[in-house]
């Protein structure tokens, strides 16, 4: 694998720091007529955008945002689509959690939607899916002590099964949380992260072979040139508090950071951000900043700013400070891969788009 750096973990624990207020109207609520709950977003452009969620229901709109148009999947009302990727206005992937598994397709803009995974075993709990321009890697819910990934080459149009010897080992009740759709990330430097409620993996998608390291959550400190020639090493850390863990990673350039959380405590601000990089095993950077409870989703905005949304509120990372954007809970927030709209999508059919 050739890389065009080096890359550096940033593990985030989230704790009571100092924050910030910004602008009540940082964010735009935009009024939608469903009742959904949404954890998928895919942001295409400064345009075009989906949303998919619960119900059935993915939404879609032409104008930035501003109007939406919502359907419900036919034969699929009961599903939940925690996940959606989408590569234009008529090309989309949407993904279902629970029973049946499920990955449909549409390529005429919602239309028709085509089966291209399906699964009726209760053990298949799919979390999240990132792709790469025609990539993508599916992760679900370890089975028989490894973790389950799924690989497609074509856009999500057929699914593999990752062979087992590059499947990592998961520890007891080591599971990734379907929250937001963003605990597995691809990168276009051929990298892939993904994070569960007890371990950190980072490592490749290369030459059609998955290769993965472990690490436990807190270590931070992680410099990776050439992992091809590196195996997988069985070292989490376990967690006896199952809804407590990493929930979400997010890419920024040679960057990536995780962020930590409970569900049911969406308002305990006992965990710490922690901000460190390192270059040649030495810290150069170290600072603290704080986060008002749990958090869901973390998604980079570029230049080193981060948002992050939870139950509870909004909140940037933006020059080593924690700012607060709103009172306002989301699930999930994206940024266009080609532009710079930033959506944001919750419980109720919430949407809001934060402003420039």
């Amino acid at each position: 694998m050739t890389t065009s750096g080096k890359l550096f973990l940033l593990i985030s624990m989230l704790q009571g720091l100092q924050v910030f207020a910004a602008p009540i109207d940082s964010v735009r609520l935009i009024k939608t007529d469903v009742t959904s709950s949404f954890r998928g977003v895919s942001v295409v452009d400064d345009k075009v955008a989906w949303v998919s969620g619960s119900k059935g229901t993915v939404g879609k709109s032409k104008d930035g945002g501003n109007t939406w148009k919502f359907i419900t999947v036919p034969g699929f009302e009961k599903s939940d689509f925690r996940d959606i990727e989408a590569w234009s206005d008529k090309e989309a992937v949407i993904m279902s959690s629970g029973t049946p598994a499920v990955v449909l397709r549409t390529s005429n803009g919602g239309i028709k939607w085509d089966t291209c995974f399906f699964s009726t075993d209760t053990l298949i709990f799919l979390d999240a899916f990132d792709f790469r321009n025609n990539i993508g890697l599916m992760l679900a819910d370890p089975i028989n002590g490894r973790h389950t990934i799924y690989v497609t080459k074509n856009k999500g149009k057929s699914w593999s099964l990752i062979p087992e010897n590059e499947r990592p080992e998961a520890l007891p009740e080591e599971a990734a949380f379907a929250a937001s759709g963003t605990c597995i990330r691809l990168t276009f430097t051929e990298h892939v992260v993904f994070v569960t409620n007890m371990s950190c993996f980072v490592g490749s998608y290369y030459n059609e072979k998955l290769y993965l390291e472990k690490y436990p959550p807190l270590l931070i400190n992680l410099n990776i040139d050439s992992l091809p020639a590196k195996k997988y090493v069985n070292t989490g850390t376990e967690n006896k508090n199952l809804t407590y863990g990493l929930y979400s990673v997010a890419l920024n350039g040679n960057l990536v950071t995780g962020i930590y959380g409970d569900y049911k405590k969406p308002n305990d601000s006992s965990f710490v951000w922690q901000y460190l990089i390192y270059s040649k095993s030495q810290i150069v950077n170290s600072d603290k900043n704080i986060i008002r409870g749990y958090r869901s989703c973390i998604e980079s905005l570029g230049n080193g700013v981060f948002i992050t949304c939870g139950t509870n509120g909004i909140d940037l990372i933006k020059n080593n400070k924690a700012i607060i954007i709103s009172f306002t809970g989301f699930n999930t927030v994206r940024k266009a891969k080609k532009g710079k709209l930033v959506l944001l999508a919750g419980d109720k059919g919430r949407i809001a788009i934060l402003k420039n």
